[in-house]
């Protein structure tokens, strides 16, 4: 429109024009000084009122000035320009200040030193147009800088325009030009008498201050002169190679400018050339900017090692640039990298990217450590001081912070700590398609309440997990899971942490399946994900529920009552189970199934496995026999097809060891009636086995992950068969298809290579170091190859299932000539190379097994086959290797070696030809029954880790409470087992009154024989059974035959025993391995064991030889002066009793005589027994020439001593004898005459 209008509050139409004259405007910020005048005079010429009114407060005024005032009224326009300060006042202000931008600024007198006067800034108004306020502050020229220079060092009068100026140097001057002059009329006596007088009327601590003072002002002075000097050697280098432009260190990696240190070292002002828009230096705010110092090489590296953002340890003669960020740290700036004081104190700062930044470092620290990664570089271990600095707690305290990465940084360092290393997943995947796999090893076996005073320091320093529960750890981790929405990776570690807690042992489970909500919240969110409405899943979402899964396996081990719990209040993990067996049916067999759903439909098949063992879930088998049927027929395509994947074999494996777990524990539950449906399967197994038998055969030794593949499925099909056959005895309707089927299609096509695996199957895979934390027990794993720890653990499993089919085939069909083959082939090992290989540890777990099951084949087939009875000997050691190795949770293993193998006549029968000229025959097999029955009623397994380990091995449904194996990782028995018959009788004897002892002693002393028969047996004929026993163990064992009773070592075959015992455990030995100042297993002080028993031998040895002979062996060779002080200077009388003479000792005389005696003490002994007749050359002719060799030998020997001076004194005031004759003279067959 051409025309604006307004409408009006009465409906009238007003013009624009009009509404400018009642509105006028106002001024803008473009209009000029001369603008704003014209519209003030505008404004008070229209004589209109202003918009706002403005009223002043005024002070009271005295009543005479109020007067004057009433009576001088001025006009309107002077008391307007009186009272208004409107914008023309203050221009004209302005306009009329006076320029004082040339003018000298002089400071006024003041009694303060010149320094503390504040430095003064030049004031200016001329401004330049477009330069901006911080600008025109940090603007200044080199005139200005002057002036300001010298204004500070000038005093004032009051009167700052008529005054002048006076420099404070000029005064000083002056003053010192004065004092000159005077010090040269005097002469130097003079200055002296006056410097003395001048000190005497000052403090002494004045006068010491002041040189301390001048001494440290000449050392900063020619410090900064040696600095002075390095600088400009610097800038003459940089300015060779660049000089209009700012130098950069390190080759222009860093961008720190190197002119910063003469900045901050000398007043320059003359760098703002250099730097843009920073003409005012301000040193303070520079110094951040300072070079770093020079390293400097130091042995130590003071507070610990320093560690780059990986963890990776940083040399001390490291060059990495600054600008990478590993300075940033007061304690030796020169060095990069943190140290763990560093570390914490970031931890506790204010800023969270700092905070979360040291706790990723520290988390990545303990990933590297626990894999031994330090330890291989020569460091000790840093987790345990770590968490003595108290990293749990920070931990704990992170995962409580509102920031989301603090709460990841925080959940993965936990995870880095509390996560089993990826050797000991590899060796859980691998070890639950064994045999026996649904078992798994706690990592506490005893489960220790907190008391209410303990705190959580207390808690955590005994058992981290305990402490972490006692914190609160699990309501916090499912509040993360429940309310934070973690990434995949860190719902992963969260679960992973969990089972880590759940594996710690039953107790810890229950508390997992008790924290609130917790298993709900994991089975909502990452079970019930996968439905069968909907099997294009997230991928990542399958993943978490991998681990998931994982987490409930683990719990369903941990206890029957766990597992109950678990199934019966989490529908999802059955609907789950529902949804891969009926809806899926044979998915394994589907190319575009992803990996992550394979892997959780293989753990699905676990936990099947796991609950079925205690009888749970076993009713999807009844309801879907069709489908599992199904399930056979696609492990039978995937098998028979040469391109299937690993993981599709995986899943097969899976398969075949879920149908083993039903057909073992469904008649336990549902009865035998069910067997009729689990012989509708039968045929299918035999197929799958056949077909197995035949793939693996067919692979080149080259292609490892196929055979481990196929190892896995032929383990889980013959463990399947071997399911089968145990609910068949001999001779019965099975035994013909066994033979015709079984045993040449299965049994003889897998010889050849099991004989190949058996060669090679005590070749451990090689590890590397790893940390042992009394607070956080693991399983030790940490292997180099993994690969080859899967194809170990695979060829034992394949082993082991092949020798417990072939003994469900010898007990079923009777002996086969082609099994006899093999046992001849199995029996015929090198248990010497075992040995040396074997160490107690959860891979070599499967071996004994294997072992075992080969002599139970055996034992059946000895009564019909001569020609393998002629290997008696190689079975027997064999038993004894696998008794000696049986793990806890094998001790029904180890009850049935012990009935049946290790005192079998057939086995031990050459123990007649040891025997043959003292006993007759019928003896002989008396005693061998005799030496079984001590044994067996010695040897005592606690009754139910007994019924618990029959439960496991003979699959015993209804009687197994938990699958968690004991944590101890040593064997059942100890390697000393054959002498446990002694210590008990020891033991008996020492808790026993004299009365009870006298009764007891024939049963005592039978069993005693027995047992010292069998170990003779052992030295003479089983040398590998006792190799790894040392020889001071071996004999502080037969010493406590001495002990067992006053009179049992008295009798004639326990002497002869015990002698020829001392002479085969002594044959060949040096003296080196006789040192008893080791430790030795089972005895805590030696020392007092010893003296029990020279008190033993004082009290009722009557001068046995033999005792004599066991009481002078801890006393070769450089052994501990206690002991020698224990018998020649606390027990003399024994001295005297003991009679042995040098041809009878069991070892050779220089054991005893070298090294030469030196300690005084000793040798005083000596000296004291021989002087006071204990020691005499008639009645104990070896101890006498013991004593004279030493004091000889000390005294010819020893430099001129204090000691040997007063030896030799006590010597010489000897009267006239053989005795003084032979310690002067040399008497052991020396010349030399002592002096």
């Amino acid at each position: 429109m051409a025309t604006c209008l307004a409408i009006g509050t009465c409906g009238a139409v007003i013009g624009f024009d009009s509404l400018r004259k009642m509105f006028p405007n106002r001024p803008s910020r473009n209009e000029d000084e001369n603008e704003l005048l014209k519209f003030q005079e505008d404004f008070l010429s229209s004589g209109k009122k202003p918009a706002a009114k403005f009223e002043r407060v005024k002070k009271p005024v005295k009543d005479e000035q109020q007067t004057t005032d009433k009576q001088n009224v001025p006009d309107q326009w002077e008391e307007m320009d009186r009272v208004d300060n409107h914008i023309t006042k203050v221009l004209s202000n302005i306009i009329h200040e006076r320029n004082v931008k040339h003018s000298t600024v002089q400071f006024p007198k003041s009694s303060k030193l010149i320094s503390d006067v504040p430095k003064l800034k030049p004031r200016t108004t001329n401004t330049k147009k477009g330069k901006s306020l911080f600008a025109q502050q940090f603007s200044k020229s080199k005139d200005n800088s002057t002036q300001q220079t010298d204004a500070t060092q000038q005093v004032s009068d009051p009167n700052i325009l008529k005054s002048t100026p006076v420099k404070i140097d000029d005064i000083r001057d002056e003053l010192h030009k004065e004092n000159i002059e005077k010090m040269n009329m005097m002469s130097e006596d003079e200055i002296l008498h006056e410097q003395q007088r001048l000190k005497s009327t000052l403090d002494p601590k004045l006068l010491q201050f002041l040189a301390q003072r001048k001494k440290s002002k000449q050392e900063s002075s020619e410090k900064s002169t040696s600095k002075n000097k390095e600088n400009e050697e610097k800038e003459m280098k940089i300015s060779s190679k660049s000089e209009n432009s700012p130098t950069v260190v390190d080759n222009a990696e860093s961008m720190i400018p190197v002119g910063v240190d003469d900045v901050i070292n000398d007043d320059v002002t003359n760098l703002h050339k250099q730097y843009p828009n920073m003409d005012v230096l301000e040193k303070d705010k520079l110094r951040w900017m300072k070079n770093i110092p020079h390293k400097v090489e130091t042995k130590t590296q003071g507070n610990g090692p320093r560690f780059d953002f990986e963890g990776r340890i940083i040399d001390a003669v490291s060059t990495i640039p600054p600008h990478v960020g590993l300075h940033h740290h007061i304690s030796q700036p020169q060095q990069p990298g943190y140290n763990f004081n560093e570390l914490f104190e970031l931890a506790r700062s204010q800023v969270t990217q700092q905070r979360v930044l040291s706790i990723k470092v520290l988390g990545r620290i303990l990933y590297k450590d626990k894999h031994g990664d330090y330890i291989a570089q020569g460091y000790p271990p840093f987790t345990p001081t770590l968490l003595d600095a108290g990293l749990p707690f920070i931990l704990r305290w992170f995962l409580d912070e509102r920031s989301q990465s603090s709460m990841q940084a925080s959940i993965e360092t936990l995870w880095c700590l509390l996560a089993p290393t990826s050797s000991e997943k590899t060796y859980s995947n691998v070890m639950m398609s064994c045999c026996r796999g649904y078992e798994t090893n706690c990592l506490r076996s005893n489960f220790e309440v907190p008391k209410k005073s303990d705190t959580d320091s207390d808690v955590i320093k005994r058992d981290l997990i305990l402490g972490f529960l006692q914190m609160d750890l699990l309501p916090r981790l499912r509040y993360t899971l429940e309310v934070c929405s973690p990434d995949t990776s860190t719902i992963n570690k969260c679960l992973e942490c969990i089972e880590r807690i759940s594996r710690h042992s039953a107790q810890s489970s229950l508390k997992v399946l008790e924290c609130p909500r917790l298993v709900r919240v994991i089975s909502e969110k990452f079970v019930s994900v996968v439905t069968c409405n909907s099997t294009q899943a997230d991928d990542s979402a399958v993943s978490s529920s991998v681990y998931a899964v994982r987490l409930f396996q683990t719990i369903c081990q941990s206890s029957w009552e766990n597992a109950h719990k678990l199934v019966t209040e989490n529908v999802e993990i059955v609907e789950l189970m529902h949804w891969f067996v009926v809806a899926v049916g044979g998915v394994g067999c589907e190319g575009s199934k992803s990996m992550n759903l394979l892997k959780l439909e293989r753990e699905m098949w676990n936990i099947w496995r796991v609950a079925s063992t205690y009888g749970l879930m076993l009713d999807i088998f009844m309801k879907f026999p069709e489908v599992l049927m199904q399930q056979l027929q696609a492990c039978i395509q995937i098998i028979n097809n040469k391109s299937s994947s690993v993981d599709q074999l995986k899943w097969c494996q899976g398969v075949l060891l879920m149908f083993g777990a039903a057909v073992t524990n469904l008649p336990s539950i549902h009865g035998r009636n069910t067997l009729g449906l689990l012989n509708r399967f039968f045929p299918l197994m035999k197929t799958v086995a056949t077909s197995a038998v035949a793939g693996v055969t067919s692979i080149p030794d080259s292609d490892l992950k196929n055979i481990i593949g196929y190892h896995g499925i032929v383990a889980s099909s013959l463990v399947l068969l071997s399911d089968w056959f145990k609910y068949f005895n001999e001779n019965s309707e099975i035994s013909n298809e066994i033979k015709n089927e079984i045993v040449p299609n299965i049994i003889s096509p897998l010889q050849a290579i099991v004989l190949r695996e058996y060669q090679t199957c005590y070749k451990p895979p090689a590890t590397s170091p790893t940390i042992e934390i009394s607070s956080l027990p693991n399983l030790g794993l940490n292997f180099t190859n993994e690969e080859y720890l899967l194809n170990f653990i695979s060829s034992h499993n394949l082993l082991e299932s092949y020798m417990k089919v072939v003994y469900d085939v010898t007990r079923i069909t009777g002996p086969c000539q082609s099994i006899v083959e093999l046992m001849l082939n199995l029996v015929d090992v090198d248990l010497n190379k075992i040995n040396q290989h074997f160490q107690p540890c959860v891979y070599f777990r499967i071996l004994p097994r294997i072992f075992y099951w080969i002599i139970k084949s055996c034992l059946l087939l000895l009564p019909h086959h001569p020609q393998l009875g002629r290997k008696y000997l190689s079975i027997h050691q064999i038993s004894m290797f696998a008794f000696n190795s049986l793990f806890p949770g094998d001790e029904y293993y180890a009850r049935d070696l012990l009935l049946h193998a290790l005192f079998n006549p057939t086995l031990i029968s050459d123990m007649k030809i040891l025997w043959n000229e003292t006993f007759s025959e019928n003896q002989i097999l008396t005693m061998m029954s005799s030496i079984h029955h001590t044994y067996v009623s010695s040897l005592t397994i606690d009754p139910k880790s007994l019924a618990q380990s029959k439960a496991w091995c003979c699959q015993n449904t209804k009687e197994i409470k938990s699958l968690f194996l004991p944590y101890d990782l040593s064997t059942i028995l100890p390697v000393d087992w054959p002498f446990i018959p002694l210590l008990q009788f020891y033991d008996l004897a020492i808790r026993r009154s004299d009365e009870e002892n006298a009764l007891n002693a024939p049963i005592v002393l039978s069993s005693i024989l027995d047992c010292l028969r069998f170990i003779y047996f052992l030295e003479k004929l089983r040398q590998d059974g006792s190799c790894k026993i040392s020889v001071t163990c071996k004999i502080t064992r037969l010493m406590c035959v001495f002990m067992s009773g006053n009179d049992i070592f008295l009798d004639d075959q326990v002497q002869k025993l015990l002698h020829k015992l001392l002479v085969l455990f002594l044959d060949g030995k040096s003296r080196s391995q006789l040192n008893f100042n080791k430790p030795i297993p089972g005895i805590t002080s030696f020392y007092d064991f010893y003296v029990s028993l020279l008190e033993q031998f004082d009290a009722v040895s009557f001068g046995s030889k033999i005792f004599s002979m066991f009481i002078l062996l801890p006393l070769v060779g450089e052994c501990d002066k206690e002991l020698k002080l224990a018998l020649w200077s606390q027990h003399t009388e024994v001295v005297g009793s003991i009679h042995v003479n040098i041809h009878e000792l069991p070892v050779a005389k220089d054991f005893y005589l070298s090294p030469i005696e030196t300690n005084p003490q000793v040798l005083m002994s000596y000296l004291q027994a021989l002087v006071h007749g204990k020691c005499q050359h008639v009645r104990t002719p070896f101890l006498y020439q013991l004593a004279v060799h030493h004091l000889s030998s000390y005294l010819a020997t020893e430099k001129e001593t204090k000691a040997r001076q007063e030896i030799l004194n006590k010597v010489n005031l000897l009267p006239t004898s053989k005795m003084k004759h032979d310690i002067l003279h040399n008497g052991d067959g020396g010349t030399k005459t002592i002096s």
